[in-house]
């Protein structure tokens, strides 16, 4: 793991809950290659000093930086209204709180995040509240490690990533009243099980697009739950795929319904599979629901609504 704190003054005990980890840092930043990192704590300033940086204020501009801590020890708040944050490593909110602290991004207006990994919730628990604006990642985007819990609550702005954890080692859940999700891979809710921790990933869809080329829940334990609220919103398949929607996933459709919208198929040879979806309308409907998203050539090209079905 990259060094975060690098003067031999004013050491301090760091805990990862996430590797179970004691960490001896230090209280300075300004050295070396390590002063390119983004520190945003109510306990340290940018150059990692006894004092406070949070709340940290971007509203024009553009800050290149390496990795960014959002709560090293100390909660932190960043608000990104306007300008460019470009990160070269990781974005982590809450890299190793001590008990009860928060890593908080909140990304609206016209502000641009580009950064290859996102860990919300790494060390200690963590929140990404996006209202505008661009956040586009590279790698991957990862919510909620061994004993902490995190959310990303999406209301508007557009948000990218090739691959999303809801749940990595730890409960968390997604929240979208709106904007664009698109999701160029896999959206995984859920994902590791092992002794003493056990994932679980929530994805609430109540406003808003979600494209995503395939949702599925985590393999590692039959215990893992994937939830999935459709209550409004639009679920848009990103790319051809023979399980788009499995079975094996909790669904659940309020009044607000999900509009469902299929591209790049080509309408003479379906190759989707939306079993998991048709298996969650109440049976009344099962066999209208596998007529309507069976994939038959009249509905290739038109967003259909279902709405207030409930779950079987």
């Amino acid at each position: 793991m990259k060094a975060l704190l690098c003067s031999l003054e004013s050491p301090v005990l760091f805990i990862n809950r996430r590797l179970g980890l004691a960490v001896l840092a230090v209280s300075a930043l300004a050295c070396s290659a390590q002063a390119a990192n983004l520190i945003v704590d109510s306990g340290y300033d940018q150059n990692g000093n006894p004092g406070s940086s949070s709340p940290f204020f971007l509203t024009s501009g553009t800050l290149d930086r390496d990795s960014g801590y959002v709560c090293v020890q100390n909660s932190g708040v960043m608000h990104h209204s306007g300008g460019t944050l470009n990160l070269t490593g990781i974005l982590y909110l809450n890299y190793a709180g001590t008990f009860g602290t928060t890593g908080t991004y909140n990304l609206s207006g016209t502000g641009v995040l580009n950064v290859p990994t996102i860990y919300i919730a790494y060390g200690g628990d963590g929140t990404f509240n996006q209202s505008g604006g661009t956040n586009t990642v590279t790698s991957s985007l990862t919510i909620g490690q061994v004993n902490d819990v995190g959310s990303y609550n999406l209301s508007g702005g557009t948000l990218t990533a090739p691959v999303e954890y809801i749940g990595d080692y730890n409960a968390a859940t997604f929240t979208q009243g709106g904007g664009t999700n698109t999701v160029n891979g896999t959206l995984h809710l859920g994902n590791h099980a092992g002794s003493g921790y056990l994932s679980s990933g929530t994805y609430n869809l109540n406003g808003g697009t979600l494209q995503v080329n395939g949702i599925v829940r985590g393999s590692e334990s039959g215990s893992i739950t994937a939830t999935v609220n459709f209550n409004g919103g639009t679920l848009r398949a990103g790319a051809d795929n023979s399980a788009w929607i499995p079975n094996g996933l909790n669904i659940y459709f309020k009044a607000g319904g999900v509009t469902i919208a299929i591209q790049h198929i080509d309408p003479d040879r379906p190759s989707f599979d939306l079993s998991g979806l048709a298996h969650a309308v109440e049976e009344a409907f099962l066999e209208r629901a596998t007529t309507l998203l069976s994939g038959t050539k009249e509905h290739h090209h038109a967003g259909r609504t279902l709405g207030g079905l409930g779950r079987c």
